[in-house]
């Protein structure tokens, strides 16, 4: 019996003359051969015939020919191809070299910068066969061959096109392994069907481990186990094995190794790009710096739920001082490093020594339900673990000074508030409902409010490790939502930073909660604030909200008695931040990244169901934007901001729910608030010191001018029919009626057992308004009906949840409430003003989304945000403010 070598060599005769074989692979066999007729050495790639009966000629070949475009330095080409008595074989150039598992089996690791050289021309070549449709599926160190000093990827392109012609996107085909377990995407060694780009990614960061700490991640007796380990094990840190690695390498190759392909970096292009600043003409490092996209600064603090709750206190009898204008300094070398690379950070701490990082990170199922775990992670980038697991949500972390304790801001257990979490793992403790600080070493402050009408807050401290309180003094905070408390450095004092409709209030006030200074900050341009470590300086982080515009970082002086003194100083541009974080040592942390507005439209068919996809998105952008509905769900109202000779405007328009153009209205103002009506639109809009309520005309823009308030007075307006409007007060306790028919203007309060107004919603007949807000005491929600004839209020409804969206009227006289019942979803409530209990309709997806009806309940939209976040050091902060 002739045997397949001799069978082999008789059909190839006249093209390929074999001359030995030179190796086996699960794919093919490959034999040193002379080309007849360009008289050179070739490498025949024979494949196995149990694969080739399998396939057929005539779909390999069909496929295997956009292999044959591929054109670039770092990829050995396709010569030939064809069918010969049974045998399906490809033709590439013989590279009088070795493979770079022959490399790794006589060296093991290799230099790291040789190794860098060797990945950059991989992923370019890469880069290249992605841009035209073609993905690798085997990448390995054995289909890598050194020509010199450089590489060559081989086989490009083969096993797809086995997979493809074979019609099975899965690990074996016909009994032939399709890839090679020990670098195999977790997606492949499931077999999913629906594979991309991300494993020649995976495959690469395997490579890329094996080359920097001379074994691959994953090792086991079997295949099998191999591939179990893609799936389900966590990978060592690369520094476990090569402990002289860039931590900045280190992260790089730790992200192509992410279980989820959405976790990994994107394109090879973007992976390429990471990897050739790190590369030098001399062959050693340089770190990597990234500049951040624009984040949301309105919504950095998940807690504000909370802040609408505890909003309320008494002004003090303080002598506000204006903001002063900021000095410009020199620029400025910033030493700034990543640090993470998921883009799915949140809330994130240094601690005190600037060695680790901790982080919340959001996990997702396949339904879309979310849970955030708790991270700590080496400074340079290298390990993390998990030390707490499915929180409900976090909106703050914070490290105490001996590193034992994070202070956690966040929904934990069912229970919202601040716990203490032991480092070393152990039950979080909660210490209490309210923002928490840390003070001395381990001592927690946490700010706690009664209700809106409570003329003081209170700081308690409260022991982190046992939960034990101390004492608690009262501290008269200027009025307005959720005071946000750090300590200095010397624990002398207490820097607060006060939420307003129209402003922010930075205030001193020593450690028995009396007021030394304070300064206003208009139109909510600060959002942050922290003392800088090791010095007697405060650090605020000063933007305009929700434009993506740069931050700058402004510094402030603290004198020995308490004042904040001199002219404040800036001493960096353009940060473009959602989170910061100083350890003591003078490291500035910086959570960066890009977020994304949406607002959709959408139908429920039938009644209160819904009918997804979405019929029509009205606007997608990375500037903050907002979205209404009107009463009879036709038209969709946005309102954009805007920089308009350096002030923060919002431009209003107008386009159809269903399809059709955006319309402007009018030109860009400084609009606090609006609410569309049957008929016309209500805006509050700054002027001076006051805001002015106005009505704009749908048809034409044009505008009217109706009442004017003090900036103080003014919370929010709601159209009321026929031609009036309601207000509630910034404290959230007392609805004011305006231009009623046959009505005086009048002020109503809410009953003394309620909390702070989250919205109003006045009936179609303009004779009631139903009102939801927080209760503090009863830790609810509350939904009354008040009567806008005589003010007299009944209860319909306690929720529990998180906070509630807007209201809106049915035709029969209930009511819609959307409350935000958990992190992730919106539960659906109707109720009768009457009698009968809330009627629950259903769940909403939440995460960053709200929601509007019309009045049938049948139309409505939603305005979503989606944020990538990655944490920055910037080493030298401390020394910039001294520059």
């Amino acid at each position: 019996m002739i045997g397949i070598s001799e069978r082999l060599t008789a059909a190839l005769e006249g093209r390929y003359t074999l001359e030995r074989e030179l190796g086996q692979g699960g794919m093919a066999t490959v034999y040193l051969a002379d080309d007849a007729r360009h008289r050179r050495k070739v490498a025949v790639k024979v494949l196995r015939p149990e694969l080739a009966a399998t396939i057929g000629p005539e779909r390999f070949l069909r496929e295997i020919e956009i292999a044959a475009q591929l054109q670039h330095p770092h990829i050995l080409p396709l010569l030939d191809s064809g069918e010969a008595d049974g045998f399906l074989y490809y033709v590439m150039p013989f590279v009088d070299g070795q493979s770079l598992r022959e490399r790794l089996g006589r060296q093991g690791e290799l230099p790291v910068n040789e190794a860098l050289k060797l990945l950059v021309e991989i992923v370019d070549a890469l880069s290249y066969a992605h841009a035209r449709g073609v993905v690798h599926r085997d990448v390995k160190p054995d289909n890598v061959m050194l020509s010199g000093r450089h590489a060559l990827v081989l086989d490009f392109g083969v096993a797809k096109a086995v997979s493809e012609a074979s019609g099975r996107n899965q690990l074996t085909t016909a009994g032939v392994a399709l890839g090679t377990p020990a670098y195999m995407a977790p997606e492949q060694a499931v077999a999913d069907p629906h594979l991309d780009h991300r494993v020649d990614i995976y495959a690469v960061g395997v490579m890329a481990y094996e080359l920097l700490a001379g074994r691959a991640p994953f090792i086991g007796g079997t295949p099998q186990q191999v591939l179990a380990a893609h799936v389900t094990q966590a990978p060592d840190p690369l520094s476990r094995h090569r402990p002289g690695i860039s931590p900045v390498l280190e992260a790089i190759v730790m992200r192509c190794l992410a279980k989820r392909p959405a976790d990994r970096w994107q394109s090879a292009d973007e992976l390429l790009s990471q990897l050739e600043p790190l590369v030098t003409s001399s062959g050693g490092l340089t770190p990597t710096s990234t500049r951040p996209v624009a984040g949301w600064r309105p919504e950095r603090h998940a807690g504000r739920w909370i802040a609408a709750a505890a909003a309320g206190v008494a002004i003090a009898a303080v002598l506000w001082k204006v903001w002063p204008t900021a000095r410009p300094r020199a620029p400025v070398n910033l030493d700034r490093v990543q640090v993470t690379f998921t883009g799915n950070t949140w809330a994130p701490s240094i601690s005190p020594d600037g060695k680790r990082i901790a982080f919340a990170e959001r996990q997702c199922d396949s339904a879309g339900i979310c849970a955030f775990d708790l991270v700590v992670q080496d400074a340079g980038g290298a390990g993390s673990t998990r030390i707490l697991r499915g929180a409900t949500n976090m909106w703050s972390t914070e490290w105490t000074a001996d590193g034992r304790f994070l202070l956690v801001g966040g929904a934990i257990n069912d229970s919202w508030g601040s716990y203490s979490v032991p480092m070393l793992g152990g039950e979080p403790r909660l210490l209490g409902q309210g923002l928490a600080t840390l003070i001395g070493n381990g001592d927690t402050t946490l700010i706690v409010f009664r209700s809106a009408r409570d003329t003081v807050a209170w700081f308690r401290r409260v022991g982190t490790g046992d939960g034990v309180v101390y004492d608690s003094v009262p501290f008269r905070a200027p009025p307005g939502d959720y005071p946000l408390a750090r300590v200095t450095a010397d624990g002398r004092w207490l820097v607060v930073l006060t939420a307003r409709e129209q402003s922010r209030i930075l205030t001193i006030a020593d450690r028995g909660g009396r007021i030394r200074d304070s300064l206003v900050f208009p139109h909510n341009r600060v959002w942050q604030a922290f003392p800088i470590a090791g010095t007697n300086a405060i650090g605020v982080a000063s933007g305009m909200e929700g434009v993506g515009d740069a931050n700058d970082l402004i510094v402030y002086r603290i004198d020995e008695t308490g004042r904040l003194t001199g002219a404040a100083d800036t001493v960096a541009h353009q940060l473009d931040v959602d989170w910061l974080d100083m350890g003591r040592g003078g490291e500035l942390l910086i959570g960066a990244g890009p977020a994304e507005y949406s607002v959709s439209s959408f139908r429920w068919e039938p009644f209160l169901k819904p009918a997804f996809p979405l019929r029509h998105l009205a606007v997608s952008t990375t500037i903050s934007v907002t979205g209404g509905l009107s009463p009879d769900g036709r038209q969709v109202m946005l309102a954009r901001s805007v920089i308009r000779n350096g002030r923060v405007l919002r431009q209003l328009s107008l386009m159809s729910s269903d399809s059709g153009a955006e319309r402007a209205l009018g030109s860009p103002r400084d609009i606090v608030d609006w609410d569309l009506g049957e008929r016309e639109i209500f805006i509050g809009y700054r002027r001076h010191d006051s805001v002015v309520v106005a009505t704009l005309d749908p048809a034409t823009g044009g505008s009217r001018d109706l009442r004017a308030y003090p900036a103080d007075e003014y919370g929010g307006v709601e159209a009321s029919a026929p031609g009036g409007f309601v207000m509630y007060t910034p404290l959230g306790d007392r609805i004011r009626r305006v231009l009623a028919p046959g009505l005086p203007d009048t002020t109503f309060a809410t009953p003394p057992t309620f909390g702070h107004i989250m919205d109003a919603e006045p009936s179609p007949d303009g004779r009631a308004v139903a009102i939801v807000g927080w209760d503090a005491r009863e830790d609810s929600i509350l939904v009354f009906r008040m009567s806008l004839v005589d003010g007299s209020t009944t209860r319909l409804a306690t929720l529990t949840g998180e906070g509630a969206d807007a209201l809106r009227w049915l035709p029969d006289g209930s009511l819609i409430v959307p409350v935000r019942e958990t992190a992730q979803t919106i539960a659906l409530y109707r109720l009768s003003t009457t009698t009968g209990p809330p009627q629950r309709l259903g769940l909403l997806p939440r995460f960053s989304a709200t929601y509007r009806f019309s009045a049938d309940g049948r139309r409505g939209i939603v305005r979503a945000r989606e944020s990538k976040t990655d944490l920055h050091i910037i080493r030298n902060f401390r020394e910039l403010v001294g520059h």
